[in-house]
Order: C-alpha cells, then sequence, then structure tokens
C-alpha cells in the first residue's frame, strides 16, 4: 500500500468544525464534540501503537435536528472510507436481508473508491487496511431497542443484532461480506479500529418510566441530571455490553425559530432554493418577504420537526401557487405573511384558459 495514507497530515477538530459550519446550522456543541471525535480518529493512525483509540459515539436528538446531516457533511473532507447503513435494515446471522459482513462489504467497497479518487489501485489487501480505519455511521440506531419486559420475537431479533453489533464494536476479525453466500472466504477484516458512530431520535428517553430506573447513586453523581447516560439505553432496551463500548453521548437540541429562519435565508441549504428552481424552469419567478420567512420558521418550530418542518410548512401553500401559476399572466408571485396566516386568494388566470 502507497505510504500516502499514512503520512498524511492528521486533519484538526477546528478544520473539520469550520467545514461543518458552512453546512449545518446551530448544534454548537455537537459539532464541536463530533469534531474533535473525527479528529482523533484520524489522528489515532499516527499514534504509536499502545495508544488507546478514539471512542465510538452516540448521536441523540429528535428527527430533523441535524445528526446524520452534520456526519455526510464531515464525511465530505475526511478522506477515508466512510459509509452510512440503516440500523432498521440489519438482520441476525442467517436470515435474508444485510448482515454485519456485508455492512464491512460496503465499508471496503468505500475504501476502494478512496484508493481510486488517490490514484491508487485497490490490491493486495490495500483495500482491507484503508477500510479498518473507516467511519461506520449507523442510522435509526434507536430502532433497534428490545425491552427485556416486554418480550416479542421481534425483540428477540433485534437483541441479536445488538450482539452481533458488540461483536463489530469491541473489535474482531469478520468476514467481509455473506450476502447470498457470495463471500470471499479469505477476506476478512479487523474492526478494531473501526470508528463507530450512531444516531437516533430516542423518542421517549426522558420519560419518568427511563430515568426512574437509574440507580440512585447515578443520582448524586450527575452534574446534569437532564442529561442522557448510559443507564438510560440500557432501560430503554439496549443490552449494557454495547452501549458501554459507545461512551461518547452527543446530544442535538430541537432548532429554535431563529436557527430555522437561518436555514431559510441561507440559498445553499433553503428548502425554497429548490422552489425557486422548479418555477425559474417555467419562466417564473418567487421571492419571500422577510416577514413571511420570519412566520414560516415560527410555525415550523412549533410542529418540533426540525429542519423538515419548514417543507411541511412551505409545500402546500407553494403547490398550490405552481399549479396556478402554469395559467397565469403573471411571471412574478411575492410570498407575504398573508400567505401563511389566511387561506390565499387564487392567482388571476389568464382570459379563455
Amino acid at each position: 500500500m502507497s505510504g500516502m495514507h499514512e503520512t498524511r497530515d492528521p486533519m484538526s477538530g477546528r478544520t473539520i468544525k469550520e467545514h461543518l459550519d458552512q453546512f449545518v446550522v446551530g448544534q454548537e456543541d455537537p459539532k464541536l464534540q463530533l469534531s474533535t471525535l473525527l479528529s482523533m480518529h484520524l489522528d489515532w493512525f499516527q499514534q504509536p501503537s499502545g495508544i488507546h483509540r478514539s471512542p465510538n459515539a452516540l448521536l441523540i436528538g429528535a428527527t430533523g435536528t441535524g445528526k446524520t446531516h452534520t456526519i455526510r457533511s464531515a464525511s465530505e473532507i475526511l478522506r477515508i472510507p466512510f459509509i452510512v447503513t440503516d440500523a432498521t435494515s440489519l438482520v441476525p446471522s442467517g436470515f435474508v436481508g444485510e448482515q454485519i459482513e456485508d455492512v464491512l462489504k460496503n465499508l471496503v467497497g468505500a475504501a476502494q473508491e478512496v484508493l481510486r479518487s488517490s490514484g491508487e489501485e485497490p490490491s493486495d489487501h490495500a483495500d482491507i487496511e484503508l477500510a479498518r480505519r473507516g467511519v461506520l455511521f449507523i442510522d435509526e440506531f434507536d430502532k433497534l431497542a428490545a425491552p427485556v419486559e416486554r418480550y416479542s420475537e421481534e425483540g428477540a431479533s433485534k437483541r441479536v443484532v445488538q450482539r452481533r453489533l458488540l461483536k463489530l464494536i469491541e473489535g474482531s476479525v469478520l468476514r467481509v461480506g455473506v450476502k447470498y453466500h457470495t463471500s470471499d472466504p479469505d477476506r476478512f477484516i479487523d474492526t478494531s479500529g473501526i470508528l463507530v458512530i450512531a444516531s437516533g431520535a430516542f423518542t421517549g428517553i426522558d420519560a419518568p418510566e427511563i430515568r426512574g430506573k437509574r440507580p440512585p447513586v447515578l443520582l448524586d453523581a450527575l452534574l446534569n441530571p437532564n442529561e442522557v447516560i448510559t443507564a438510560d439505553l440500557i432501560s430503554y432496551g439496549f443490552i449494557p455490553e454495547l452501549v458501554a463500548r459507545m461512551p461518547v453521548l452527543i446530544r442535538y437540541a430541537e432548532l429554535a425559530a431563529g436557527e430555522l429562519l437561518e436555514i431559510l435565508s441561507r440559498a445553499d441549504i433553503s428548502p425554497l432554493t429548490v422552489w425557486r428552481e422548479y418555477f425559474r424552469k417555467r419562466n417564473k419567478t418567487i421571492s419571500v418577504t422577510d416577514e413571511a420567512m420570519a412566520v414560516v420558521a415560527d410555525q415550523a418550530s412549533k410542529l418540533k420537526m426540525g429542519a423538515r418542518g419548514l417543507q411541511q410548512i412551505l409545500f402546500p401553500r407553494l403547490a398550490r401557487i405552481a399549479y396556478e401559476f402554469e395559467v397565469s399572466a403573471e411571471d412574478t408571485y411575492v410570498l407575504t405573511v398573508d400567505d401563511f396566516e389566511r387561506p390565499r386568494p387564487k392567482i388571476e388566470e389568464v382570459d379563455g384558459s
């Protein structure tokens, strides 16, 4: 394997966060923590043997708060293998579906792409060696929860998947790919260097029935009783061994109206951008007043859906405008507060249409 991947200077946490700041609104603490974690992971491969590797992490926060968006944005500059997998697609060994070994095969595939983009050929196990320092992002991780007190076949299956993930996370030599029994028997990977970051909404994690199961001694030790801790994750339905190997818990806050307004106002990430392009292709133009955008942001914040709430507010109004615009003599429409605070009158149509 070429030495370029081993002698490259590690990327600083500040560099990663500056990149994230261009694409992720708000979430300053999560961005800082995640940037530092990724920098530590990159740095680990430059350190002498014996240095402890960077810890695995779990991102917790409501839908639309930017968890997946943050990690995808970071992956653009990591220059190491990075894949996203959905926890709900994982199945126990022997079942039809995606298994842990198949996820590793995807990671090796990502390593091959990194090598090719660097002008190298993924030969002589170079792809395996590079994949060993990759990042595996597991989305919808909370869907694997299986509370012990509510036994079911589905819950038992989820616990099997949890234990299979444990084997990957704690560091094992696993086969690369098993789907359809087409794996190469000579392809194995040591997973001890892979950084695993999981993510989920964990709806109800703050509920009294979860918090109430905390051992009393923990309550005295916590600086902030409102933080999610490992004991909460166990009560939620995860095996202790698994969450113990994901000690970094990064909490994403719900986006405030001001942050949603910033998203609306930035052309590179605003949901209005796709609408403007849609109208432009039809030789039409739309604009939104500052007051109207503030109303949209405020309404979206009340939906508790994060950035996705913006589209929920915008779509029905703009879909109606787009439909009526097709037969309208007008070529410009300005959305005002009235468009979002009461039913909008129809655009005047062309005579005879």
